[in-house]
């Protein structure tokens, strides 16, 4: 069996960059994670970047990799990629 690939949708709202400390004063509340994880995960960095996204989706039927070439996307995302809205129409 092929793997599922895409298990979800959702647009870019925006980009927000910034120094460490400031952007996890500013998102601590939207990030999902501890403090402990947002410092080990950003260990080295003194600034970061955090990618907003709205209309988050879940696909009820995950899309596999072999589905997705046979459909003309010939490189798929690794963790996420901007799509065509006219190819997106055609994989669903």
């Amino acid at each position: 069996d092929a793997l599922p690939i895409l298990v979800a949708t959702a647009r870019v709202a925006g980009i927000t960059d910034g120094p460490k400390r400031a952007f996890w004063g500013r998102h601590r509340g939207e990030l999902g994670v501890t403090k402990r994880e947002f410092d080990d995960y950003f260990r080295d960095r003194e600034s970061v970047v955090g990618i907003h996204l709205e209309g988050v989706r879940s696909l009820e039927s995950p899309i596999s990799l072999a589905e997705m070439r046979d459909r003309g996307i010939a490189n798929p995302p690794q963790q996420w990629i901007y799509l065509d809205p006219r190819k997106w129409d055609e994989l669903l």
